[in-house]
């Protein structure tokens, strides 16, 4: 029996399995212990999401902007804060597959020039 274990279609043919659909949402997960509650800032704009929190006891910091792949609506979107941990999920604007959480910007022009040179 073959499946993915976001969206538990199972089949039992390895090429049926490889064909399948990819799910409509996707799981990331960053570990963080102790996190501050009074501290957690989470804000997107439906392309950029960032992200602050202290955590470890206020020993250390969290703090990403993520470029995401695709456009979110903040609106579905949502915070969860437990004892054990933060849960952010992203609700998609748009019904397709993402190939990764975020995409990077272009490189720049003098980057470019480097690379060439080199």
């Amino acid at each position: 029996m073959k499946f993915w274990s976001c969206c538990q279609r199972k089949t039992t043919e390895f090429d049926s399995f490889l064909e399948q659909e990819g799910c409509t949402s996707g799981r990331h997960n960053w570990t963080k212990e102790n996190t501050l509650p009074e501290t957690v800032k989470v804000n997107c704009n439906g392309v950029l999401l960032t992200v602050f929190f202290v955590y470890d006891a206020g020993k250390a910091q969290y703090d990403r902007s993520f470029n995401l792949q695709g456009i979110v609506d903040p609106s579905g979107s949502r915070v969860n804060l437990t004892a054990t941990k933060m849960e952010i999920v992203l609700k998609k604007a748009e019904a397709r597959a993402w190939s990764a959480l975020e995409t990077h910007p272009p490189a720049k022009p003098d980057e470019e020039k480097e690379k060439v040179e080199s």
